[in-house]
């Protein structure tokens, strides 16, 4: 199991923390664990002279126990730049979310098929998902074999690691001279700002874990059927250390409980957020989406 598993006996107010992806034990007091369980979850059952199990994945971010090779995604980072509280809910507590409606479902198979449309132009480009099973750390193990033969390379989903940040490219070319040209494919007609922070941690991992970026772009939809390709290389480059700094702020959200935000623009802006009946329910807010 990726996940971890936690056992011991309350007698000895001590757990034993086994941590199923690198095989590591170690032990946790009973109040430390505690002190570290996520808000959202609700219920811990364990009584003196018994063995108590929790099955949980995911639950710390700094430490042992961590669970996967990587804390952020893009969208995790771009949902915390929507809002902070994002950051934790979507760690911890992905089952509250509200699934997404007809027409969201909608739209996202219009963004894949238009996502494949610009796919199409690279007839050569070798597909990672394809290759490799659902599990990310090989999307990594790939796409570095890959690149590394000699002359130019066109990948789909290459998997790119910088620290604890995992981002799979739309479409990442690397040149003959070495240098690497990354498109983000997206339907929208119009540059917002979650597309803005989305190419700018692509960028912030992608110059890091491979270092020379000819251009980063992106590709919006131009009327039904053209391309609109973007170069964002100098925005991103801009935002450099505003990345790293969230990206530090976001680590110490994860290591605490679930943060306090009021609820407001952020709520619907610019997309409307996955949690917000759970937030509404919390505030007992009794008004409609």
């Amino acid at each position: 199991s990726n996940g971890c598993i936690y056992f011991g006996t309350c007698q000895f107010l001590q757990f034993y923390a086994y941590n199923g992806s690198n095989g590591m034990w170690g032990i946790l007091g009973l109040d430390v664990l505690l002190s570290q369980k996520p808000a959202c979850i609700d219920s811990f059952t364990c009584s003196v002279g018994c063995i108590g199990v929790y099955f949980i994945s995911n639950i710390i971010a700094n430490g042992f126990v961590m669970s996967k090779f990587y804390t952020f995604t893009k969208t995790s980072f771009v949902r915390g730049m929507q809002c902070p509280k994002l950051v934790y809910l979507d760690k911890y507590c992905s089952k509250l979310r509200t699934p997404p409606d007809r027409d969201t479902l909608l739209r996202f198979r219009k963004g894949r098929e238009f996502e494949q449309k610009f796919k199409d132009m690279f007839p050569n480009a070798v597909d990672v998902k394809k290759h490799c099973s659902i599990r990310s750390i090989k999307y990594v193990e790939f796409t570095t074999n890959v690149l590394a033969a000699e002359g130019r390379v066109e990948l789909f989903e290459a998997g790119v690691l910088h620290g604890d940040i995992l981002v799979l490219t739309d479409v990442l070319r690397k040149n003959d001279d070495g240098s690497y040209d990354i498109f983000e494919v997206k339907h929208s007609e119009k540059i917002n700002s979650a597309i803005a922070w989305d190419v700018a941690v692509q960028y912030y991992v992608c110059k890091n874990a491979l270092g020379n970026i000819n251009s980063f772009n992106i590709v919006n939809r131009r009327g039904d059927d053209e391309f609109l390709v973007t170069d964002m290389t100098t925005e991103a480059e801009a935002k450099l250390q505003v990345v790293h700094e969230n990206l530090d702020a976001f680590r110490e959200i994860l290591q605490g409980f679930e943060p306090e935000v009021p609820m407001g623009p952020q709520c619907d802006e610019p997309y409307v957020c996955d949690f917000k009946r759970y937030c509404m329910a919390k505030a007992g807010c009794q008004c409609s989406m």
